[in-house]
């Protein structure tokens, strides 16, 4: 099975696609939260679904709607299969999209959407089933492919946690951090890690999109 593999266009779409099986979206899809940009972004997927089997979305926190209003921009977003704390299954592999990430603080920031603290983090990471094989998150785990433009470390501790926890994983699939943006296989574990932001720190296009391959039941089957 393979995965195109995006994150972080923010109303952003002159860029090339590949040929896989399914199209898979980290968030952060908008720049501003108005209503036009969510339209945009379906009239992209829907321009491009013959192209895939599926297409899976798991919003960022620039993607505000998702959590404000999801009823409503579920509506319009339709021709994707949009993942909140929820999972699929496709082809005997088993998809968990997570959207959450760090607030950096101890308050939550009203500006975003699905931000927290790390305790508020660890619990949400807790509903990622055992038998997960592709983790789609917005954020990155802390240590991996998470460094800002000044070399912060910017993923989430609790999230890397968790991800020693899963025995089927075979990949993680986020964004967020634009500065990040690569492909990196765990040595130890054949965990393959790819932060998808197709616009660097300048919001200019940088990344072209990735081709993954996952095979079923092999821990180290993601190429």
């Amino acid at each position: 099975m393979k995965i195109c593999h995006i994150s972080d266009n923010h109303n952003f779409y002159d860029f090339p696609l590949h040929p896989a099986d399914i199209l898979i979206h980290s968030g952060d899809a908008v720049m501003v939260n108005k209503i036009e940009q969510y339209e945009v972004l379906e009239k992209f997927f829907s321009s491009v679904r013959s192209q895939y089997k599926e297409i899976i979305f798991v919003p960022g926190n620039h993607d505000l709607l998702f959590q404000r209003d999801p009823v409503a921009v579920k509506a319009i977003v339709k021709s994707a299969s949009v993942l909140i704390d929820q999972g699929i299954t496709m082809g005997g592999v088993n998809f968990w999209g997570t959207p959450w990430s760090y607030s950096g603080t101890s308050a939550e920031h009203s500006c975003f959407s699905f931000v927290g603290t790390e305790q508020k983090l660890e619990a949400k990471w807790s509903l990622i089933p055992w038998h997960t094989d592709v983790l789609i998150a917005h954020s990155p785990p802390h240590g991996v492919l998470d460094q800002n433009i000044q070399g912060e470390h910017c993923g989430s501790p609790s999230l890397r946690k968790r991800i020693y926890e899963l025995p089927r994983l075979k990949c993680v699939l986020f964004g967020h951090i634009h500065n990040g943006s690569g492909i990196f296989t765990d040595p130890t574990t054949g965990v393959t890690y790819s932060n998808g932001c197709v616009l660097g720190d300048d919001y200019k296009f940088r990344n072209p999109p990735r081709v993954l391959e996952v095979s079923d039941y092999a821990r180290n089957g993601c190429q």
